[in-house]
């Protein structure tokens, strides 16, 4: 039983996205631990680390399923293929095993090498779910996880990255509201729509937090990428706002 119980907490910890990591001094802690009161640490310490990746796998089938009753539940013209709900729920599976990939990673205290790999590798994964109309919300994950996650980046860069975040939520949300008028109905979609990406945006933060070594890269060549990226994500949401 002891071993069903650590599967269940995790499978609960990959969903609820309480495995965020930050740097503190020279080491990786759980980014929950100065918010005392929320338990999440020590839910976190409980979960053996081999049974971090089948969790986040379990965690993302489970997201992925919720995720496609969700779709089906904001279409005003609702269609229901098996490949494409395969194809769905196997984005969201590949998502979350990619990042507990890289905690698992950060925990055994991989070289920066091994965890840099495994960091692009999960963010290649993540792709899979920002097909299709998905697309839309690639930005707001970007700079949602990049602002809560890159804890070694100042604060106002940080502050502008999340508000940035929550301009193409803001359209949708809109949209949401015009599609089905504002009811409690209408609420419940806006909560879960609220809920899935927060998750996702919790798993994102794992791989994009700062590594637990000295090396940083130089200063000019880290504006001229942050100046390329705020770009890219600026254009990518004007182009979400007019369409």
């Amino acid at each position: 039983m002891g071993r069903w119980s650590l599967l269940v907490q995790g499978i609960v910890i990959s969903i609820g996205g309480s495995s965020n990591l930050r740097l503190k001094g020279s080491q990786m802690v759980n980014m929950t631990a100065e918010h005392p009161g929320t338990g999440m640490s020590k839910w976190s310490n409980r979960i053996a680390t081999r049974l971090i990746v089948p969790c986040y796998a379990l965690g993302g089938l489970v997201l992925g399923v919720i995720a496609r009753a969700w779709m089906r539940w904001i279409s005003t013209d609702p269609e229901f293929t098996w490949s494409g709900s395969i194809f769905i729920v196997t984005g969201f599976i590949v998502f979350f095993t990619g990042h507990s990939i890289v905690l698992v990673g950060r925990q055994k205290g991989w070289s920066r090498t091994w965890l840099t790999s495994a960091r692009v590798v999960a963010a290649i994964l993540s792709l899979g779910i920002f097909g299709a109309a998905g697309a839309s919300m690639l930005p707001t994950v970007l700079t949602a996880s990049l602002g809560l996650g890159r804890t070694d980046w100042p604060r106002p860069v940080r502050r502008v990255l999340i508000v940035l975040s929550l301009i193409i939520p803001f359209f949708i949300v809109r949209d949401i509201g015009s599609d089905f008028g504002w009811n409690l109905v209408t609420a419940g979609r806006i909560i879960l729509y609220v809920l899935i990406y927060n998750i996702i945006i919790s798993a994102a933060r794992i791989t994009v937090a700062p590594q637990a070594d000295s090396w940083r890269m130089n200063r000019v060549v880290r504006a001229t990428i942050l100046i390329i990226f705020a770009s890219a994500i600026l254009a990518a949401v004007i182009s979400v706002v007019l369409s």
